[in-house]
Formats: C-alpha cells, sequence, structure tokens
C-alpha cells in the first residue's frame, strides 16, 4: 500500500531515558483540550500509563481494540486523551479526527501509522536513539522536524509519581509489568543498530515507570552468546536477566556439593535423606 509521508507533519523530540515520562505527560496536560492519541509498545504499558495518568487527573481512555476506537471516533461526545498499544495499529483506522498521533515507545509497525491519514505525528525518542531519524528518512522518505521545548517549563511530577508507585500495590505491580514489557518489545524491534536493549541504563528506564530500583526481566528471545548471565549497563547490581531455569540448576548443584546422601529404613521404608558434610 503507497501512502504520501510529505502530507504528513512529523515532529520529534529527544530527551534522557529518565525524564520521558514527565515530557509525554507535560505535552499531554498543555495539549489536554485537542484529541490525542498515544501509542505503546505493549499492553501492559499502555494499562499501566492509564491508569497513571488518571491518578495525575489527566482525562484519559484505554483502548486496545479498533471497534472501541472507532465508536468514540463515531460518537458525538469529546473524546479523551486515548492511549493504546501497538496492536490497534494493525487496524483498519482512519486517524484523521486526531490533532495529534504521539508514538511515546518505538514499534516496529511504524508504516502502518503512516497508511492511517496521520495529521501530526510527534516522536518522543531517547539521546541514545537519534539514528533512527536517519532510518525514517532512508526507509520512508520522511524527515521529522525537531521540535523545541524549554525543560524549565516540563511538569515536575517525578516525585508525585514515584510516591504514587510505591504506596499503590495495583499500580506498583501495574509499573513493573509494564517495565518487563517494555524490555521484551524493545529486545523484538527488527533495528537492532538503533535500539539494542544492551545499551539500555535501566536504572535510568525505570525511574520513566516511577520507581527506582530494576527488576530482572527474563529476554526469551535475546541470542545468546555465552551461558554466564549478562549484567546490563549502570544497574550496579540490579536489573539481571537471567535464565530461571540455569539459576534454579545452579543453586541445586551447589546444595549437592555441601551435602552427602544417607541412606536410612524407616518403618519398612528406604529413603534418602541428605546431611551437611563436615568441616
Amino acid at each position: 500500500m503507497s501512502f504520501e509521508s510529505e502530507d504528513i507533519n512529523i515532529g520529534y523530540v529527544t530527551c534522557p531515558t529518565e525524564k520521558r515520562l514527565l515530557l509525554l505527560f507535560t505535552f499531554l496536560k498543555k495539549n489536554r483540550n485537542k484529541k490525542i492519541i498515544v501509542v505503546f509498545n505493549s499492553t501492559a504499558s499502555s494499562v499501566y500509563h492509564n491508569d497513571l495518568f488518571h491518578n495525575l487527573e489527566l482525562n484519559t481512555e484505554l483502548v486496545n481494540k479498533g471497534a472501541k476506537l472507532n465508536a468514540l471516533i463515531s460518537s458525538k461526545s469529546s473524546i479523551p486523551i486515548l492511549v493504546n498499544s501497538d496492536v490497534i495499529i494493525k487496524e483498519k483506522l482512519d486517524l484523521s479526527i486526531f490533532d495529534w498521533v504521539v508514538l511515546y515507545e518505538p514499534i516496529n509497525r511504524f508504516k502502518s501509522i503512516l497508511n492511517k491519514n496521520v495529521n501530526n505525528l510527534l516522536l518522543i525518542l531517547q539521546n541514545s536513539e537519534v539514528k533512527y531519524l536517519e532510518y525514517l528518512k532512508q526507509s520512508f522518505l520522511v524527515e521529522p522536524n525537531q521540535l523545541n521545548f524549554t525543560w524549565s517549563k516540563i511538569t515536575q511530577v517525578q516525585l508525585q509519581i514515584e510516591k504514587l508507585v510505591s504506596e499503590s500495590y495495583s499500580l506498583n505491580t501495574s509499573a513493573k509489568e509494564a517495565f518487563k514489557a517494555y524490555l521484551r518489545s524493545y529486545n523484538n524491534l527488527k533495528q537492532k543498530e538503533i535500539f539494542n536493549v544492551k545499551n539500555l541504563v535501566l536504572k535510568k528506564l525505570c525511574l520513566s515507570f516511577g520507581f527506582k530500583v530494576p527488576v530482572a526481566v527474563d529476554l526469551i528471545d535475546e541470542p545468546v552468546e555465552s551461558t554466564a548471565r549478562i549484567k546490563r549497563k549502570g544497574t550496579d547490581g540490579y536489573g539481571y536477566y537471567s535464565d530461571t531455569k540455569k539459576v534454579k540448576s545452579e543453586y541445586r548443584k551447589i546444595a549437592e556439593e555441601k551435602t552427602i546422601k544417607v541412606f536410612k529404613t524407616v518403618k519398612g521404608v528406604r529413603r534418602k535423606f541428605n546431611v551437611k558434610k563436615n568441616k
């Protein structure tokens, strides 16, 4: 299917990893009277951010099905800010009713967005992802325009977000599931030279999800060059991507080395006992 990318106003902003959420929140808050749809790279991420925005008194609605989105578009009532996963991008939708489509997290279906009559598209990129702009130029013949903003005008809600996440069990759980889903989706992106999960600084990334200590994530599809566990950059001992079965096997092996097997007959039944070795 052909598309006319030159008819679309595509803008981008780059920011430090830990400031992504603050930038998104500020943009949505200042444009709350406009029709906006925000695209995340997983359902878990869209669910978490929708719940978080509600706690921050931002009128948003979670839409992960094309039928629900079409119903909202067809209705005469005002449309809140919509958040959705990239799954909805596969649907046959006309997004021309929206003033802005915000691509908050990178996805593999960028071409699909261009095919949906988008008026204005905003890309929020981490500083490490600027090579994506050259990829878009070469692959889709689009040159996004850099949008300027002043950091002093960014809404400072980081401490409020961290407090909400720490005090709410459901929000805390949702935040960590979103963090895991984000990393798995990031790991499955096709442009590995641009989106390399090994280059992410997890202690900064988790701040954009509202908590300070990264959680461990199993990246099932990650190519493994060795059997050793890999520590990510900047984790200070946290956020390992481990092979759960391998770790359990290692613990079992260590336990066996510290014990000896003793067989005894108890009530006519021969049983095995593990007894600690003498030093």
